[in-house]
């Protein structure tokens, strides 16, 4: 969805999702993730001078207000864990791809750490353990699902690919339940 921003700094935005899922406000310095259920009201403010994200001064009030702001906290205890994504396309080019699959397993066990973590601090609503555990792998799936392409291009490999069991990674999702949905953003990029 698009929404022009008024000159005022406000913008509204009408949709009817027919599942619950997650949406992404992006807004030249803000970037980050809500909740959005079919029939629910959101109203949301936050400082776009803020270059931190998701800005530290959000607000949520309407429908999920609660789960909205224990999402917020997510993106942001995520945040202050950050992964060195140079490190990462350094070990895309470097390393084979057995390496890399048990490099890319340790990064993906530090951020369910984080995830646990947070669970354990916060004690958050299940919807929003659901939403956390999908999206803090995120990083995981992606970059192993791109190293083989991106490995190939690095080092101008041609006629050059992995073998088909090395895309079992992608079997540990499934099957896909039913509540996995309300990470419709990250699900997408699977």
């Amino acid at each position: 969805y698009y929404s022009e921003m008024h000159d005022s700094g406000f913008f509204k935005m009408k949709f009817k999702p027919y599942i619950p899922g997650d949406l992404r406000i992006i807004y030249e310095n803000t970037n980050f993730l809500f909740l959005s259920h079919p029939g629910h009201s959101i109203h949301i403010e936050f400082d776009n001078k803020e270059k931190v994200n998701p800005p530290n001064k959000i607000s949520f009030t309407g429908d999920a207000f609660k789960s909205n702001m224990e999402l917020i906290k997510f993106q942001k205890s995520l945040n202050q864990n950050k992964l060195d994504f140079n490190k990462i396309q350094k070990a895309t080019k470097s390393l084979n791809y057995e390496v890399f699959k048990i490099y890319m397993d340790s990064i993906n066990k530090r951020m369910l750490n984080v995830f646990e973590d947070f669970v354990k601090s916060e004690n958050p609503n299940d919807e929003v353990k659901t939403w956390g555990f999908i999206y803090c792998q995120e990083p995981y799936y992606y970059f192993l699902e791109m190293y083989p392409i991106d490995h190939a291009e690095m080092n101008k490999l041609e006629n050059w690919s992995v073998p088909s069991s090395y895309y079992d990674f992608q079997l540990d999702l499934l099957p896909i339940k039913k509540d996995y949905f309300i990470s419709t953003y990250q699900l997408s990029m699977y």
